[in-house]
């Protein structure tokens, strides 16, 4: 039985965000506010991060996403000089627990309060996440880079784009075990990953070429024992298509 992988911990395998799962998606439209959080700020349907990690350090830092009703959303933010500066969509409306952390430091945790209309289910599969961090610029530039490889033109060029990301990761991301999947930066660096961070990989490439991407899992069985195999949805033409397993 397929299921598609729903918002849980980063710890999770079910870290993998479509976001469909993550909880209440809105469903009416309000008039944006802006509403100052120390260094976050709040404005429709998004929040805006602007501090520093007390180190001239850069990285990735996480941003935790957390609802009064328990829906969680991880962000990977890019940390440049030690300073933070990005733009994140909230994937629900109203009261939300913004938390910052850079390793096992906490650098903001404020509440803010979001409002705007509903996104549809391809605008939220279009978002980047901690482990499908499409935001992250060696992420983006591969992505640019594959696509730029392609030279259909629509309606063709999309399918064609989404066939090439898959290939790529098949042939240049060797396959290992690892205990949890990785942010799907760290697998384009390090050449290697298991299938939940491959696909990882995949989504993130395919959400940074604006095609909307989610992954799905199924239990197979294989001499007499149940495992995960981990496969990616895109949305293309118009419907959700199965596009493989990287």
């Amino acid at each position: 039985m397929k299921k598609r992988l729903i918002a849980t911990s980063v710890i999770a395998l079910g870290a993998f965000v479509g976001l469909t799962g993550c909880g209440q998606v809105p469903t009416k439209q309000n008039t944006p506010t802006q509403t100052p959080v120390a260094n976050i700020t709040s404005t429709g349907h998004t929040v805006r991060i602007d501090t520093k990690t007390g180190t001239q350090d850069s990285g990735i830092a996480q941003v935790t996403l957390l609802s009064p009703v328990g829906n969680l959303y991880q962000y990977a933010v890019p940390v440049s000089d030690g300073n933070i500066q990005d733009t994140l969509t909230v994937p629900w409306t109203g009261k939300t627990s913004v938390a910052v952390t850079d390793g096992s430091k906490m650098i903001e945790n404020v509440d803010a309060t979001v409002k705007g209309p509903a996104l549809s289910e391809q605008q939220l599969d279009l978002l980047p996440s901690y482990l499908m961090d499409s935001n992250i610029p060696t992420v983006a530039n591969q992505a640019h880079a594959i696509a730029s490889s392609v030279d259909e033109t629509e309606p063709a060029r999309t399918k064609a784009v989404a066939s090439a990301t898959m290939q790529w990761v098949k042939r240049h991301i060797h396959a290992t075990n690892q205990a949890q999947p990785a942010r799907a930066d760290q697998t384009l660096a390090s050449g290697s990953g298991n299938q939940a961070s491959r696909a990882a990989l995949a989504i993130a490439l395919l959400r940074a070429d604006n095609i909307p991407s989610k992954a799905v899992q199924a239990q197979v069985m294989s001499h007499g024992l149940y495992s995960t195999s981990y496969a990616v949805d895109a949305w293309l033409n118009g419907k959700w298509t199965n596009i493989g397993t990287p």
